[in-house]
């Protein structure tokens, strides 16, 4: 990286609000991912990838957990697509900053990457607060669909307490991912921070072009109001990031087309209290705090959510302020075109002469008006293209994500009655088998039956032949008493 570009907030910064906006969303679901991120990269690094290498297992990782986070909320399916998609390029950009790795160690690949993932997804879903951290590595068994190189992490894994303590009851599991806490320049700041933009606006249509004309409108009247290329590079990041509150806040308000109630406006007004103690808690981000934050306070004191009175409120906001406004009523959305030129122009003095906003910019934006609309319908026009870019990309994606799971549902049916057939056969060998045994046994019994029959018949007629004996023997002997008689009888 060049240690010559100026400095101006470092990574972890950036993660920790990328991680309280995502608790804008979910806090649940938050955890969640923060801990398969954790087991992720505990795994790799266990593997002996260091944090240069780790571009696409962070960038994967940030894909499905914001894809993952918007689903729990109220997003609509394309729109959680593609802004998870600009989060993965944010992922990118963030590993850019790290040192590179030396030329001959190895690059993580996104199979791998992939399979580190899931076995990561695999751990934190098993997880157990009632069983302990080490007890559980110790016994912990995943599935039999990894590769040697993942299961010989998880193994080296084991034997780190550290790690399964930290999954367990670690509390910036986001920070922990990060080793080397690289400071990151404005001009880097502002690449992330749009991504971050996409995630406030491509909830809806309705938004979509919202904050990429904020800030475009802003920087344009920070330049001409006198400040510097600083300022102005922090006033861009401020106008991305002005909306960040609105992650809260359901889609069905921002969307409806009419006058919101009392309750409905109670929590839109919630939105830039959640964006501005965000922000303040990031390293360098005071005064972007404060311009986003107070967006919506007004000169006279009756803005809110703070109620600050005109000596409190910083030029920045007023800037932030003005371009919010100017920006919303001139850009298209679904249900009306942006208003005229001359309509603009007399709403913002109506505005300024109520004491709301700075009637010193709002001359400015008069005086300029054709050349700041140019370039806010300009940056609009392409954050629109992007925004129909990445839908039509998604559903690319999309189509081939769903040939991919009937090839995939396919190959399990094949698998399957490969598998039914192989069960079958086994079982038709096991019946055989079973056949044969009975049919031997059935012998057996029938020969063990023939023989005892034949024992049995042999005994009846030995048992004949014996009476008949004992009726001859029985006979003779009555003749040898009848014949003596018969003998003297007959002399007589």
């Amino acid at each position: 990286m060049n240690t010559n570009v100026e400095q101006f907030t470092d990574i972890k910064s950036l993660i920790n609000c990328l991680g309280s906006a995502m608790d804008l969303t979910s806090p649940e679901s938050r955890e969640y991912y923060q801990r398969i991120t954790y087991a992720s990269c505990e795994l790799a690094a266990q593997a002996g990838y260091v944090d240069a290498q780790l571009s696409e297992l962070i960038s994967r990782l940030l894909y499905k957990s914001v894809l993952s986070l918007l689903k729990d909320a109220d997003y609509s399916f394309h729109d959680m697509r593609l802004s998870a998609r600009n989060f993965q390029g944010m992922g990118t950009t963030l590993f850019k900053l790290v040192p590179d790795p030396d030329a001959d160690q190895k690059v993580l690949r996104a199979g791998t990457a992939d399979k580190m993932i899931d076995l990561a997804e695999e751990i934190v879903t098993a997880m157990d607060d009632n069983v302990a951290p080490l007890e559980f590595a110790k016994n912990f068994t995943p599935e039999n669909k990894y590769p040697g190189e993942v299961i010989n992490a998880l193994e080296i894994m084991r034997t780190k307490d550290y790690a399964w303590m930290n999954l367990f009851y670690g509390k910036d599991l986001f920070g922990e991912v990060i080793k080397h806490n690289v400071s990151v320049s404005l001009d880097d700041t502002i690449r992330m921070t749009e991504a971050i933009s996409f995630l406030i606006d491509f909830r809806s249509p309705f938004t979509a072009m919202h904050s990429a004309g904020v800030a475009a409108s802003a920087v344009e009247l920070a330049r001409y109001a006198g400040m510097n290329e600083t300022e102005q590079k922090k006033m861009r990041i401020a106008g991305n990031l002005h909306d960040l509150g609105k992650l809260k806040v359901p889609t069905a308000i921002l969307e409806k087309n009419g006058k919101l109630t009392d309750e409905e406006f109670d929590v839109i007004k919630e939105h830039v209290f959640y964006t501005y103690q965000i922000l303040r808690e990031a390293k360098g981000f005071d005064e972007i705090a404060e311009w986003a934050g107070f967006h919506h306070e007004k000169l006279n004191g009756n803005g809110y959510p703070f109620g600050l009175s005109e000596e409190e409120i910083p030029l920045g906001t007023r800037i932030m302020t003005v371009a919010d406004i100017f920006s919303a009523i001139t850009e298209v959305r679904p249900y009306r075109k942006g208003m005229p030129k001359d309509k603009v122009i007399k709403i913002m003095k109506e505005n300024a002469k109520r004491g709301e906003i700075s009637e010193y910019l709002v001359e400015i934006l008069v005086s300029h008006y054709d050349e700041i609309d140019n370039v806010r319908a300009e940056v609009s026009k392409e954050a629109g293209r992007r925004y129909f870019e990445a839908i039509e990309e998604t559903e690319k994606a999309e189509e081939v994500e769903r040939r991919r799971k009937e090839a995939e549902a396919k190959r399990e049916a094949v698998q399957k009655e490969k598998e039914a057939a192989a069960e079958a056969a086994r079982q038709a060998r096991i019946s055989a088998k079973e056949n044969a045994r009975l049919i031997r046994e059935a012998k057996k019994k029938a020969e063990v039956m023939a023989k005892a029959e034949s024992k049995k018949k042999a005994k009846e007629v030995e048992k004949k032949v014996e009476k008949e004996t004992e009726k001859v023997k029985s006979a003779a002997q009555k003749a040898k008493k009848i014949l003596p008689r018969k003998s003297v009888a007959s002399e007589e």
